[in-house]
């Protein structure tokens, strides 16, 4: 499924098949995405807690880091935007290497949908990246610090 909201699940509660089918309160709502950055319908989190997810319509790849702070946009980084090497980023994983790389499966689904397919372009591509560069310069980056955004004080009353 895709959507700019993301969830979470314990693992405890999908290894107890009564709790699994009956628990409805067991799936929590972790945050969202910026709506304008669009949804995500693939992701992957490396050893480190970060959170890899596709940008289908932004043609991106975007990141948080569970270790940084809450699921908030100002937490979330892009890694990479292309309209041509990532045109329709459908699939993405982070493999299990000691050096860890997160992979992107880029292909022009949406244009064999509509029989707009040119033979004579690269319509599909494989991406990868090392997770560690990826992240540098990112909200996603080890140790960033969140600028939370402050609003004018509240006198109570």
């Amino acid at each position: 499924m895709s959507s700019w909201r993301e969830f979470r699940i314990d693992t405890r509660v999908l290894h107890n098949e009564t709790r699994a089918t009956t628990d409805m309160d067991a799936v929590e709502l972790l945050g969202s995405r910026k709506r304008s950055r669009g949804n995500s319908s693939g992701q992957s989190m490396d050893r480190n807690g970060v959170l890899f997810y596709n940008l289908i319509v932004r043609d991106a790849v975007g990141c948080w880091n569970s270790y940084n702070g809450p699921y908030i946009p100002d937490a979330q980084g892009i890694v990479d935007v292309n309209n041509v090497t990532l045109n329709f980023p459908n699939d993405l994983k982070v493999d299990h290497e000691d050096d860890q790389s997160v992979w992107v499966l880029s292909n022009k689904l949406h244009k064999f949908l509509y029989s707009k397919l040119n033979p004579n372009e690269f319509n599909t591509r494989i991406l990868t990246m090392k997770t560690r560069e990826a992240v540098k310069g990112t909200p996603c980056e080890p140790g960033y610090v969140i600028q939370t955004k402050r609003g004018r004080p509240c006198n109570e009353l």
